[in-house]
């Protein structure tokens, strides 16, 4: 889609940076930041870790299933998930780079490619984390008719039947990094982060019923350190109390993190599912000690199967179905704080806010997640130059006697002030102007 904006820059001695724009929403095309904190805190890799080593666990099999797992096993626990567990990637860096990381990246736009300039800690860090994206969205779309277990190893019935060899393992991390496609972040990441906790638990609550209905999982996201995928198989009601605290529905899940004690294949645990007080909203997930007291987030749940069939290996698809055209990321190198530079965004109802000082997602000084059709930036401390990125598209503005070269795709490179007089330029559709009768003016 043809992006289109207006832009009008001004600098003088005495003057702040300012730019102003509006650009027409042209596809999510943006820079995907390792880590994402909501209220602006921080999360370490290292925290990260954490969750995934503590959250793994062997469990003792019941004598007896339970009545949660009788439903699980109804709704195909023990065939349409894998029988191995969540793992960190295994393929040798070869294997990695050839198979998963080149293709996805031959099909990133230029904006998505910026988070991997430095290609050799791709693998590393792949290494380090844990797949349950991957293991989830592979497991929802046999269940649901999108992929046939023969197409995930060739002779599968089940998907419990596949064995874990390293082409599985390809698809597996494949899938797991479609995450890096700015469309499915957006949507599974940075969106739910703009609804309160109680909307995102009536969402779940929602989404689940509609399942149990058409017999489908769904994808469920909580976040506490780290941020971990489940499956959502079944909704049941009955009367559980846990520290306290009575919930009347369960959540039933796949959690790919625990396993047979003995046999070592995955195995379904009571204490992994969801637990939610329909009236309260509050939740829990009792294996893990979650609860929506300590501040731990059901950050997403839906049943939009295209995001997890957007530009993946098998039957891939073009297209997301649900709207995440509102999510806007603000990102410079050199990072920005409220502090140094002002941005104002305008909704479209013609509302305005603070968007650096209301975002409610970032990563660092560098990435903000946000909303906003238009947006107004203001540059409060005086430099010789300032980039930044939005909505996909890349500038760098320079304060110079002569134009420099560079890397981002649009340059507004504005002369020194000479005699108490500055530039103005106008900057549309990728072509830079002056002013209208292309002199120095007053201002």
């Amino acid at each position: 889609m043809k992006k289109q904006f207006a832009a009008l820059l001004a600098l003088s001695t005495a003057a702040a940076c300012v730019l102003s724009y509006q650009p027409v929403q042209a596809g999510a095309e943006s820079v995907l930041g390792s880590m994402t904190q909501e209220n602006l805190t921080d999360i370490t890799n290292e925290q990260k870790d954490a969750f995934y080593q503590s959250s793994l666990g062997e469990i003792e099999p019941s004598a007896e299933p339970s009545e949660l797992e009788q439903a699980a096993t109804a709704n195909g626990m023990y065939k349409d998930t894998f029988s191995f567990t969540n793992h960190s990637c295994n393929l040798s860096e070869d294997d990695f780079n050839q198979k998963v990381f080149e293709p996805i990246w031959n099909s990133m736009t230029n904006i998505e490619r910026l988070a991997y300039l430095n290609k050799s800690s791709v693998y590393r860090n792949v290494c380090q984390g844990s797949q349950c994206f991957g293991m989830a969205a592979l497991s929802i779309l046999v269940h649901n008719g999108e992929l046939s277990p023969s197409d995930i190893q060739a002779g599968a019935e089940t998907l419990h039947d596949i064995t874990l060899t390293n082409d599985v393992e390809q698809l597996i991390t494949y899938y797991d990094m479609l995450l890096e496609y700015q469309a499915v972040s957006n949507v599974v990441m940075y969106a739910p982060t703009l609804l309160t906790q109680d909307e995102r638990v009536d969402n779940l609550l929602n989404c689940a019923e509609r399942c149990k209905e058409k017999g489908t999982y769904f994808m469920v996201a909580i976040r506490a350190g780290g941020t971990h995928m489940i499956v959502g198989m079944d909704k049941v009601s009955g009367s559980w109390t846990f520290d306290g605290v009575n919930y009347d529905t369960c959540i039933v899940a796949y959690d790919s993190n625990f396993y047979n004690k003995t046999t070592k294949e995955s195995l379904f645990n009571d204490n992994a599912c969801i637990y939610v007080n329909s009236k309260t909203k509050q939740f829990c997930i009792p294996a893990y000690g979650f609860t929506s007291e300590k501040g731990e987030s059901v950050l997403y749940a839906s049943d939009d199967d295209s995001v997890l069939t957007y530009r993946a290996p098998l039957n891939g698809t073009t297209e997301i179905n649900t709207d995440a055209s509102n999510i806007v990321n603000l990102h410079s190198y050199r990072g920005i704080t409220p502090e140094d530079v002002s941005v104002t965004a305008t909704d479209a109802d013609g509302s305005t806010h603070d968007f650096l000082s209301e975002c409610k997602l970032r990563s660092s000084d560098s990435n903000y997640y946000g909303t906003g059709s238009a947006f107004h930036l203001e540059k409060t401390k005086r430099s010789n130059g300032f980039d930044f990125y939005l909505k996909g598209k890349g500038y760098r503005v320079e304060v110079s006697q002569y134009p420099q070269g560079g890397s981002m795709s649009n340059v507004i490179n504005l002369k020194r002030p000479l005699n108490g007089k500055q530039n103005v330029w106008k900057y549309q559709n990728g072509e830079e102007k002056s002013d209208s009768d292309g002199r120095e003016k007053d201002v």
